[in-house]
């Protein structure tokens, strides 16, 4: 059997429509969550060596998820929904 469309019963999918929305190759509430914690911990930590700390720990953040993003672009929602099963079920 031959695997051809006939006429007329192809549609054009726009890319946008099947990747998710990223930015900076992260899902917006992980960058949000990484930027605004890094960010608290720098004004907190103010000038020392802490901040400096903070700002190493935010990227690293950064490129862990980033990398966990490429492998599944949904692995937060999984992360979040696992969070709420019971760790035992009687």
């Amino acid at each position: 059997m031959k695997d051809t469309i006939p006429e007329g019963f192809e549609v054009p999918l726009h890319k946008s429509v099947a990747e998710p929305v990223l930015w900076m190759g992260l899902p917006r509430p992980i960058l949000f969550a990484i930027s605004l914690t890094t960010i608290m911990l720098v004004v907190i930590f103010q000038i020392s060596y802490m901040s400096l700390i903070a700002i190493i720990l935010g990227i690293s953040a950064y490129i862990a998820c980033l990398q966990l993003t490429n492998r599944d672009p949904e692995f937060y929602k999984v992360i979040l929904k696992n969070s709420v099963y019971k760790k035992h079920y009687y």
